[in-house]
């Protein structure tokens, strides 16, 4: 095989069913360029015994396997990392040593505009996955990243019907959010699954690679590559991760689903719309406090909702003396003011503002009131489809 141009990373912990995906690559339609597809099966040096032992059959399955199943434009690298520093082992480390690795591969192979693409040991790809991730990149070299298209699966006999009834509620709030944000007019709001994104080596080290987080890891450095813009939905394919319960991570899908089980909960509850219309307010507003003097930024403040006004209280007045004085234009302050309210300080804001001023509501009455559909009595399932229609039709970029 000629040098590789995209990199797929894959971490592997107490995985035992690593083949399926590897599978699901293997039978996608030949991309035109080389891929290499990197597994970083590891564990920290505490491990249990039982976990060793999954790890350790499962890195020796994959290898079998790998054996007779490469090809001339997709080579497989295994690798086993049992000894992880306890400290800081878990998803984030290990994705990171495998896009590391990918990126420093494709740089010396002189590959700076390669492609680093990371997916889950137990996510399954459609057959264009490949060959549509090369092409958003060919057809569009100021692509620094993309996040691609996802759907769990939420029907089948391979978990039982609770399982698939908690995924359709996960799954309906990320599509909430992520439209709710849009709403909002919040500018990087894009979906940021681990096993859903793709970036430029050149551009994953320019920013430093990948983060040591044992979860949230995926979270952390999309929203660190968005202010570059150049990040790019990609809606032509789809990733299907699994929907099965797990306590590997401290947060994310699997301890979703294993708590919304156990608790016995019907319907998620999730953020009330109202708290996203009082950040569009202030979103809508932020032009108005560009090199705004102090009696307009106080008037300004003044007509602020009051779950934003407290929320904000003692330091909006500072930040935006800061982020003015160091602004030479309206693009480079709503770049900085974004850079202040960013992903991470609107969730904060969300959780302080239902603490204080709003109520949940289930997740299906969230859509019906953002999307107007008038839809309450709907079935879950129908509503996520028809969510799924509406993002997969509006490819969104920045």
């Amino acid at each position: 095989m000629t040098d590789p141009v995209q990199s797929v990373v894959i971490p592997c912990f107490d995985e035992p069913t690593l083949l399926p995906c590897l599978s699901s690559l293997r039978n996608c339609i030949p991309p035109p360029h080389p891929v290499e597809v990197i597994v970083i099966v590891n564990a920290p040096a505490n491990a249990t015994q039982e976990v060793t032992n999954t790890n350790r059959r499962t890195y020796e399955e994959a290898l079998e396997w790998t054996a007779g199943n490469a090809a001339e434009w997709l080579n497989f690298d295994i690798r086993y990392i049992p000894d992880m520093p306890p400290r800081d082992a878990g998803a984030g480390l290990a994705r990171k040593t495998g896009m590391d690795l990918a990126a420093h591969r494709l740089m010396e192979h002189g590959r700076p505009d390669g492609i680093i693409s990371s997916l889950d040991a137990d996510t399954l790809v459609h057959h264009t996955y490949l060959k549509d991730i090369q092409q958003l990149f060919s057809d569009n070299p100021g692509c620094n990243a993309c996040t691609t298209f996802f759907e769990h699966p939420v029907q089948g006999d391979a978990f039982p019907p609770e399982i698939y009834g908690a995924i359709i509620q996960y799954e309906l709030h990320l599509r909430y959010y992520v439209q709710a944000l849009r709403f909002a007019g919040f500018p990087y709001a894009f979906h940021t699954v681990g096993s859903c994104f793709s970036v430029r080596a050149s551009v994953y080290l320019r920013q430093g690679g990948m983060n040591k987080r044992k979860a949230g890891e995926d979270f952390y450095f999309l929203h660190k590559l968005m202010p570059l813009g150049g990040v790019f939905e990609l809606n032509s394919t789809c990733v299907y991760p699994s929907p099965r319960p797990s306590h590997r991570v401290p947060f994310g899908t699997g301890p979703f689903i294993s708590k919304f089980i156990l608790d016995r909960e019907q319907e998620w509850q999730t953020y009330h719309l109202d708290a996203f219309r009082d950040l569009k307010d202030f979103f809508d507003k932020k032009d108005l406090l560009y090199h705004a003097d102090p009696q307009t930024l106080r008037q300004v403040c003044e007509k602020l909702s009051l779950s934003i006004r407290e929320f904000v209280s003692g330091q909006i007045f500072d930040k935006l003396d800061e982020i003015n004085s160091n602004s030479s234009g309206r693009s480079a302050f709503n770049k900085r003011f974004f850079a202040w309210f960013n992903a991470f300080r609107v969730l904060k804001y969300l959780n302080f503002a239902h603490e204080h001023y709003f109520t949940r509501i289930t997740v299906s009455r969230a859509i019906n009131v953002l999307l107007e559909l008038n839809l309450a009595a709907s079935d879950p399932k129908d509503l996520l489809l028809y969510l799924r229609k509406l993002q997969r039709a509006h490819e969104y970029r920045i």
